[in-house]
């Protein structure tokens, strides 16, 4: 414990530590909860379709580090990680 100078009064680091802590917990659960299932994620591409997400790691879009696909059938291919930078592609079932 440190007693502030002129003060007299008590600075408990590990309250302000736990304090600190417990706050960027809060902050990383609240940011999650933002983040909309993958189900929620295939309602972009409308049915008989295939779309494509395609991320890259910057605004150049040289290079892809993740892609998000949902097929003519409605299945969901995902690799990679998701990033600002993307562009979207769709193409009609069977043509």
């Amino acid at each position: 414990m440190i007693i502030l100078p002129g003060t007299g009064n008590p600075l408990n680091l590990e309250a302000m530590l736990i304090r600190r802590l417990a706050v960027a917990a809060a902050v990383v659960a609240g940011s999650l909860a933002l983040v909309p299932a993958p189900a929620a994620q295939a309602s972009f591409c409308k049915p008989n379709y295939n779309c494509v997400l395609t991320y890259y790691s910057d605004a150049s879009k040289t290079v892809v580090v993740g892609r998000y696909q949902v097929d003519c059938r409605g299945q969901v291919y995902e690799s990679g990680v998701r990033s600002d930078y993307s562009t979207y592609w769709a193409g009609l079932c069977g043509h």
